[in-house]
């Protein structure tokens, strides 16, 4: 598999769900954090709601990510 094919994310070996297999996987949990962190650090008390719209948004699209970089094929 070539690197620009290779999946973003995969299947836990253990548990539910899936988690980053790639470095741009962990880049794209990196980002989010620190979109979210800075989001409640700059937002929070200011602009309550649009602290809330930013932090669906930015949930919105990682789940989106996940799901179009993600393999879903389990090990056996």
């Amino acid at each position: 598999m070539t690197e620009e094919n290779k999946p973003w994310f995969g299947p836990k070996r253990i548990g539910f769900g899936i988690s980053p297999k790639s470095w741009q996987g962990w880049m794209t949990i990196f980002v989010y954090i620190a979109v979210v962190l800075a989001t409640l650090r700059l937002l929070r008390i200011a602009h309550p709601a649009a602290t809330t719209v930013v932090l669906v948004v930015a949930t919105i699209a990682l789940i989106v990510i996940m799901i179009a970089k993600g393999s879903t094929r389990r090990r056996s």
